[in-house]
C-alpha cells in the first residue's frame, strides 16, 4: 500500500479504538507498557476486565488516573496491592467507579482496602472472595462505604468481629459467605441488621447452631438463600417457615440433615421458584409429595443424587403447572424413560444433575 494510504486507515483504527467502552484481557500476557497504551488510547473506557493479567505490577495500576469514565473494573487475579487501590479511590474526582472485582487478589492486606473508602458515594458492588489475607480489620476499613449494594466475602477468613463491621453496612443487599469457617453463632446473629438482604449465601459456613434462623425474621426482603454443604436440620427450616415466607430461590445442595420432614416445612414457602436439593440422601417419595402439593409456584428442581426417590415418587410433580426443568441424575431408583413419560413438557436434566437457576 503506498505511503500516502496508510495515514488515514492509521487515523481510523485510532478513532475506532478510542470509541471503546468496554475491554476484556483475561489471562494475557499484557504488561504496564500495555496498560498505558490502553490507558491513553481508549479514554472513553467505562468496563474494564484484566482478570490474570500478573505482569502487571502494582505501581503501574496508576495508569487507571487516565481513565476519567470507568465504572466497572475486575482485576482478579491480579498483583495489585496498595498503590493500585489508591489510583483506582482517587478516580472519585472524575468519574463513579460502581463495581470493583479484586477476587483471589493475593497480595491485598487490610490496610490496603482504606483506600475504597474514597468510592463511598458510588461503589454499589465490591467482590473480595478469596483474598485470603483479609481479616475483621480490613472490613472495619469497608464501613464509609455507604451505598453498597453486593459484598462478596466467600472464602476468606471473616470472623464474629468481621460481620460485626458487615452489619454497619446497612445498604447491603447481597452477600456472599460461602466457605467462611471463621464465625460462630454470635457473628452470624448480628446479620440481622441487614434488613435489606435480598441475597445471602452461606453456603459451607453456617454455624452448628440455629441462631442465624432465628435472626432470619429480621430480614423481611430475603428472597435468594444458600445453605448447600451446611449442617441443617428440621428445626432450622421450621425457622425459614416463619420467617422467610418471602424466598424465591432456595440451594441445600449435599445438607445430609435434610429429609422428608423437612420438605414439609419447605412447601409452605408458597412463593419458592427455583429449589436445589441435589445429594440430599434422606430424601425420599413422601418428600416430593409435600413438595408438589403446595409449591404451584416451583419452576426449577434438582432431586440429583436423592439415592432414595423411585419413578413413583415423580408422579405427583405432574400436578406442578409452573414445573419446566427437573434435574435427576444419578437416582438410581428413577429411569429416563419413565421420568420423560411422567413429565411430559418438562425439561430433564440426567447428565450433569444441574438445573439452570436463572429465569
Amino acid at each position: 500500500m503506498p505511503q500516502g494510504l496508510r495515514s488515514p486507515l492509521s487515523r481510523r483504527r485510532r478513532c475506532c479504538v478510542a470509541l471503546i467502552c468496554k475491554l476484556i484481557i483475561r489471562w494475557s500476557r499484557i504488561t504496564g507498557r500495555g496498560l498505558s497504551w490502553v490507558a491513553s488510547s481508549m479514554r472513553q473506557l467505562t468496563h474494564l476486565n484484566l482478570t490474570g493479567s500478573r505482569r502487571i505490577p502494582d505501581v503501574d495500576f496508576v495508569k487507571f488516573l487516565e481513565l476519567k469514565k470507568l465504572v466497572s473494573l475486575d482485576l482478579s487475579s491480579t498483583f495489585v496491592a496498595s498503590i493500585g487501590l489508591r489510583a483506582i479511590s482517587s478516580l472519585h474526582t472524575c468519574c463513579s467507579v460502581t463495581h470493583v472485582t479484586l477476587t483471589e487478589c493475593v497480595n491485598l492486606r487490610d490496610d490496603d482496602l482504606l483506600h475504597l473508602s474514597e468510592l463511598r458515594k458510588s461503589l454499589v458492588s465490591l467482590n473480595l472472595a478469596h483474598c485470603r489475607f483479609i481479616t475483621g480489620d480490613g472490613l472495619a476499613r469497608l464501613a464509609a462505604l455507604e451505598v453498597l449494594r453486593s459484598l462478596d466475602l466467600s472464602g476468606c477468613m471473616v470472623t464474629d468481629e468481621g460481620l460485626g463491621h458487615v452489619a454497619q453496612l446497612h445498604s447491603l443487599e447481597q452477600l456472599g459467605l460461602s466457605s467462611c469457617f471463621g464465625f460462630t453463632d454470635d457473628g452470624a446473629a448480628r446479620l440481622a441488621t441487614l434488613t435489606k438482604l435480598t441475597d445471602l449465601d452461606l453456603a459451607s459456613c453456617l454455624p452448628k447452631n440455629e441462631v442465624l434462623f432465628c435472626a432470619m425474621r429480621a430480614l423481611p426482603q430475603l428472597k435468594r438463600l444458600d445453605l448447600s454443604h451446611c449442617k441443617t436440620r428440621s428445626v432450622g427450616m421450621s425457622h425459614i417457615k416463619l420467617h422467610s415466607k418471602q424466598l424465591i430461590e432456595l440451594k441445600l445442595n449435599q445438607c445430609s440433615g435434610i429429609d422428608d420432614r423437612c420438605l414439609e416445612h419447605i412447601s409452605s414457602l408458597v412463593t419458592l421458584q427455583h429449589l436445589t436439593l441435589a445429594d440430599c440422601v434422606s430424601i425420599t417419595d413422601v418428600g416430593l409429595r409435600h413438595i408438589a402439593s403446595s409449591l404451584h409456584s416451583l419452576r426449577k428442581l434438582d432431586i440429583s443424587g436423592c439415592i432414595m426417590i423411585t419413578d413413583a415418587g415423580l408422579a405427583p410433580l405432574r400436578s406442578m403447572k409452573e414445573l419446566s426443568h427437573v434435574g435427576i441424575a444419578d437416582i438410581p431408583g428413577v429411569t429416563e424413560d419413565t421420568a420423560h413419560q411422567l413429565l411430559t413438557g418438562i425439561v430433564i436434566t440426567v447428565l450433569t444433575g444441574i438445573v439452570p437457576t436463572s429465569c
